[in-house]
């Protein structure tokens, strides 16, 4: 008799060549066993669905998706989310990685918890080579999160686990590509609490190609529109704090210079 896995990992993939197997690795080697690597390729043209395909025969848990046409990453991860046969699901980039126990940790949690619909913790934020740079320091409670929750994204994407049915209920990803995680973080808290780990979960990747990297204004911009989104459509309230990070945010998207601000997202990194 088939028995459904409690945990789905969903990751999904476009010309990923050069990290995918480092991702892969790291789930198989969990500590936790009950689970299923859902791996959605999104029309990838170099070497990852070649690489999805050898692993896939290494071990039966992984299943590999592939979109008829390119999707981008919001409605790739909605498929792979909708295909997934767990209770919970873990969520990873394709170019990070997850510490050996972070299933473990993070589903023992949930299980003790149920009044939490989604879960995150730290990450090590790291070069291209995976040299850790900074680590980050969230807020753990939900009154905590909910705090700042209007400031910045107090998430890591990559770090999440969430329960797949508040997931469906709240519609998943919205259809943007930028800042997905952060207003599923606003739609999840809606329907339940918000928590972090205080541990080290995943490392992070900072790569040159990234948004954050490209075009500060691009990402300044779409947080802003979370928060407002977040404040209008679910009434979170605006703080005096909420309204300086804002305004200050709003100085940096139009005033100060690309170059400028990824020397300064370096220097602060470090």
């Amino acid at each position: 008799m088939f028995k459904a896995p409690r945990v789905s990992v969903v990751i999904p993939v476009y010309n990923t060549e050069k990290y995918i197997g480092e991702a892969i690795e790291g789930i198989l080697n969990q500590t936790y066993k009950d689970f299923e690597l859902i791996i959605v390729n999104d029309c990838s043209t170099d070497r990852t669905l070649e690489i999805l395909k050898k692993y896939q025969k290494k071990d039966k848990r992984i299943k590999i998706l592939t979109n008829e046409k390119n999707l981008k990453v919001s409605a790739t991860a909605n498929r792979g989310i909708k295909e997934a046969e767990g209770e919970y699901i873990v969520k990873q980039d394709a170019d990070d990685w997850s510490y050996p126990d972070r299933i473990e940790k993070q589903v023992k949690y949930m299980d003790e918890h149920p009044e939490i619909v989604l879960l995150s913790g730290n990450m090590e934020m790291c070069d291209e080579n995976m040299t850790v740079k900074n680590r980050t320091h969230f807020p753990t409670s939900h009154e905590e999160i909910m705090d700042v929750i209007l400031q910045f994204n107090p998430t890591v994407h990559s770090a999440m686990i969430y329960r797949r049915e508040t997931f469906l209920e709240v519609g998943g990803y919205d259809n943007i590509n930028t800042s997905e995680d952060y207003l599923l973080t606003m739609k999840m808290a809606s329907k339940g609490k918000l928590g972090n780990l205080e541990d080290i979960l995943v490392k992070y990747r900072v790569s040159n190609s990234s948004l954050t990297a490209k075009s500060p204004m691009d990402m300044h911009l779409a947080t802003l529109y979370c928060a407002f989104d977040g404040h209008l459509k679910y009434k979170y309230p605006i703080t005096f704090k909420t309204k300086i990070v804002t305004l200050t945010r709003l100085f940096i998207a139009y005033f100060v210079p690309a170059r400028l601000w990824r020397f300064i997202s370096t220097v602060l990194r470090k």
